[in-house]
């Protein structure tokens, strides 16, 4: 078979922007033998390239070996007329498909985000036109509601670009990017081209033509390097052909001062402008900002400067940087026994010098936010990048604490002291502590900083000198759920067998109208322990009552439906519900209905969030966001699965303790502790949200 680089002169130069494994740059070089495929990827070396896709090494042997095509590496879309290698030639056709910073995670908002690939779009935008001919087209292809949120069109209207077309990815590539006049037909498919069926039937979201020449749209992270094997939905897909606008080229806006004409971001003054357009991608890996755009002043004036020389040192992702003595804390080579394994799986293997400082996976993805983590000089932007033997893993000094995690240290993550009750007794001052628990924290431990009992005790002694001072939880809210908590402060480990009394009051959104809950009923809970409702399955011998058991008394899910009754229970066994408020919307002409209860409950499972909503399922009315009720949330409006995103609509705003005293006589402390309901467990905030939409 002749290579098809010796026909006759090529029609078309191609630049393929980004091509992650590389596989779209051959499809389309296999589907149109006789035009030139020039590929670029941002990764530096093709042995990095052959770590990040287990699909490569084949897909560069016959780019390169048989079609004697280039690829080109360390290639920024943002800077391609920078590059010295393209410098040197001009193209027809400069493609991007599906442009993307590579981690989503790197923002505060989804705006935030959306914002952050409008500036991508427009510098590769600005950029590729310095190396197109006079005639050449840009194209890029979006997917989802990317064209609309990340404002595709404003940011070529920006950069002098009018729009040729739009369609999407279904048709013959003849048909909309080539021109109308030129006689491009594509070739035969060759048995080895195609790929696997599920990047050609559309189960990823949508077909493309040069699926069957081997095309397969693939994470930007890989299956290899990133740690994430799963494909990436393309939902969707749509193609957009720029052209030069013959009427106003370049810029069609005047820049401010400290403005990026590219973009149109403003800086705080003429240098971090100019930083921003030597990397105008770069997103800063602690906050999510851009890093050039505003750095919080949370250093000490004289280390200010070299905070800031520090990161733009150092933050730059794919890029080796120089890392001094200084700099790190920790530095270990991997061993064969920890080849292939995870940096989130080998910072807990204790033989590693890394388990040092961090002992949980949180930890180690908390400090890998914060950049701290190194694998051969490049920053580790993924928790499930996967090591090899021989890689060098460094750990660097957070230049000051509070700027290293997500949340300032005198932020205390949110958590709020509502409560301090002094204990009357014999023993060693202790204190009851009722603190407020947002969602995400963990209560028990002290592995990290950042659990409850750690927090509470950093709050009450907020000098790093030891004290002896101990935070234990007597209540323990999962972490899902958020808040109040009741915790003893003391020094002595005595207290842990305090004869406290704590009722429970919950405030919850549930799907459905439950008008005859208004008087509150009772619901009694399994003697058995709820703890192990998960585990328990019908028919299991482990399970299995006696016939005699009645079952009104013990309820079990595996053998009969949860009872409530008119009746009034004890609520150390059982939970007192009562529907506070109900509201109806119509979508899509059906109905939803969602309601507010209150549940009080004394009972100490430790889990009792998990208990409840467990129990209303069982009723048929489960907790709006309960992930085994993911059919009931999507028939919720649009606007609130936005907003509610992965948080649970249950909170515990309000307890009551009692402390009996050593005879057991009288109560020592007797104390109602309440706050104010979260706004996402009532129904007059919905109400709100959905009628102002």
């Amino acid at each position: 078979m002749k290579s098809a680089n010796e026909s006759n002169a090529t029609p078309y130069r191609i630049l393929t922007v980004g091509d992650g494994d590389l596989s779209f740059s051959l499809a389309l070089k296999r589907a149109y033998p006789k035009i030139s495929v020039t590929a670029s990827t941002l990764v530096e070396t093709p042995a990095e390239l052959l770590r990040t896709y287990s699909n490569t090494a084949a897909i560069m042997k016959e780019f390169c070996d048989f079609w004697n095509e280039e690829i080109l590496y360390s290639v920024d879309a943002t800077r391609l007329d920078d590059s010295m290698t393209l410098q040197t030639q001009k193209y027809d056709i400069v493609m991007f498909n599906h442009p993307h910073l590579g981690d989503a995670t790197l923002h505060i908002s989804e705006k935030h985000h959306a914002q952050r690939h409008h500036v991508l779009l427009c510098h590769y935008f600005h950029s590729a036109k310095g190396i197109l001919t006079e005639n050449g087209r840009i194209h890029v292809c979006l997917c989802g509601s990317q064209p609309t949120t990340w404002n595709v069109m404003g940011a070529a209207s920006r950069n002098g670009l009018r729009s040729l077309s739009q369609v999407g990815t279904t048709p013959p590539l003849q048909k909309w990017l080539f021109e109308k006049d030129c006689k491009m037909i594509a070739a035969d498919v060759q048995t080895h081209y195609p790929c696997k069926r599920k990047y050609r039937n559309g189960k990823l979201g949508s077909k493309h033509s040069l699926g069957r020449y081997g095309y397969s749209h693939r994470r930007t992270g890989g299956d290899l390097y990133g740690g994430n094997v799963a494909d990436m939905a393309v939902h969707q897909s749509v193609n957009f052909i720029f052209t030069l606008n013959n009427e106003k080229h370049g810029i069609t806006t005047e820049g401010k001062d400290c403005e990026c004409i590219i973009c149109g971001v403003c800086f705080s003054d003429d240098s971090a402008m100019h930083r921003h357009l030597e990397a105008p991608a770069m997103p800063d890996i602690m906050t999510g900002e851009f890093l050039h755009q505003k750095i919080a002043p949370v250093l000490p004036p004289e280390q200010n400067e070299q905070f800031k020389s520090s990161i733009h040192e150092t933050t730059a992702v794919g890029s080796p940087v120089r890392l001094n003595d200084t700099s790190v804390l920790m530095e270990a080579t991997v061993q064969l026994r920890f080849d292939s394994n995870r940096i989130k799986w080998l910072c807990r293997q204790e033989d590693f010098p890394l388990s040092k400082y961090m002992k949980s996976k949180k930890q180690c993805k908390d400090v890998i936010k914060s950049g701290r983590i190194f694998v051969n000089s490049n920053m580790v932007t993924d928790d499930g990048r996967i090591v090899k033997e021989n890689d060098v893993i460094t750990l660097i000094h957070p230049l000051q604490q509070a700027k290293i995690c997500s949340q300032p240290a005198n932020n205390h993550y949110g958590v709020r002291i509502l409560k301090n009750i002094p204990i009357e007794d014999d023993r060693a001052p202790a204190n009851l502590i009722v603190a407020y628990k947002p969602v995400g924290i963990r209560v028990v431990g002290s592995f990290a900083p950042n659990t409850l009992e750690m927090i509470v005790q950093s709050i009450l002694n907020p000098s790093s000198a030891p004290t002896g001072l101990l935070c234990t939880a007597v209540s323990k809210l999962e972490t899902g759920c958020g808040g109040l908590c009741v915790l003893v402060a003391s020094s002595s480990p005595k207290y842990a067998d305090l004869d406290l009394e704590i009722t429970y009051k919950f405030n919850m959104l549930i799907h459905g109208a439950v008008p005859e809950w208004r008087e509150g009923i009772y619901v009694k809970l399994p003697s058995s322990g709820p703890r192990n409702w998960k585990r328990r399955k019908i028919g299991d011998s482990k399970v299995a009552t006696d016939e005699t058991t009645d079952n009104t008394e013990n309820p079990d899910y595996s053998n009969s439906d949860i009872l409530a009754t008119s009746s009034q229970l004890d609520l150390n066994e059982s939970l007192l519900i009562k529907c506070i408020d109900t509201f109806s919307t119509c979508i899509n002409k059906s109905s939803t209905s969602l309601s507010t209860l209150e549940v009080w409950s004394a009972h100490d499972s430790g889990r009792l969030s998990n208990v409840i909503s467990f129990v209303l399922r069982k009723l048929g009315h489960p907790v709006v966001n309960d992930r085994f009720c993911k059919r009931e949330f999507a028939e919720l409006p649009r606007v609130m699965r936005n907003l509610l995103k992965q948080k649970i609509c249950i909170c515990c705003d309000s307890l009551e303790i009692k402390l009996l005293s050593k005879d057991k006589t009288l109560y020592t402390v007797d104390e109602t502790v309440s706050t104010a309901p979260n706004g996402r467990t009532q129904c007059a905030h919905w109400r709100g949200v959905v009628g102002t939409r």
